[in-house]
């Protein structure tokens, strides 16, 4: 049996009335469509309101289908909220003391929202730049001098790029100074073919 449209509406908008026997349901509705990811996170939801011992396994597989791990476990750690009812006592003031009362609970409504506004985490987006092709290939262009190696000189000079290759054999030169007489030849070699 599958899972219908209208029932997975209802559970992503009422996840806590999630069971057993909707976690069976939602088990073979996953063995047909696999990468049904609601599917996956209201299944692990569904295995933490019974505390089923699959819990754990449904868990690690919804995290990796899940677009936001945050809102994963913002649905896995939602509660019932207990409605607790304060019983008003009543109170008999004078005029003017019913006024000073009416004022108060102004100001404490006003402390309170203050303080969940500050307990409500601020979510921040990550900023992780773009990917821009051009900006890639221009800095595949840029020459790394630590990448420069007797090899990718002779390349140089192999494909006609003659000021690279002098650039790149100077710089040998310089990080290896046993080798200096046999670059300095290279070099020679390449000013040779430039004045050709």
């Amino acid at each position: 049996m599958v899972v219908k449209a209208k029932n997975i509406v209802f559970y992503m908008s009422n996840p806590l009335k999630l069971n057993y026997d909707e976690s069976t349901v939602l088990q073979n509705t996953l063995r047909e469509y696999p990468y049904f990811q609601t599917g996956h996170l209201l299944l692990a939801k569904a295995l933490s309101n019974t505390d089923s011992i699959l819990f754990a396994k449904q868990l690690k597989i919804a995290a990796t289908y899940a677009n936001d791990r945050i809102q994963l476990l913002n649905l896995i750690n939602l509660y019932e909220k207990n409605n607790i009812s304060i019983k008003k006592e009543s109170e008999t003031h004078s005029f003017s003391t019913w006024l000073s009362l009416s004022k108060s609970p102004q100001k404490i409504e006003r402390n309170q929202k203050n303080i969940l506004n500050e307990f409500i985490p601020n979510k921040k987006n990550s900023s992780t730049k773009f990917f821009k092709a051009s900006e890639v290939a221009n800095n595949s262009l840029k020459e790394n001098e630590e990448l420069i190696t007797p090899t990718l000189a002779k390349i140089y000079f192999l494909q006609g790029h003659y000021d690279k290759a002098e650039r790149a054999y100077q710089k040998l030169c310089l990080r290896y100074p046993k080798k200096n007489s046999l670059f300095a030849e290279k070099i020679k070699l390449i000013k040779k073919v430039k004045k050709e």
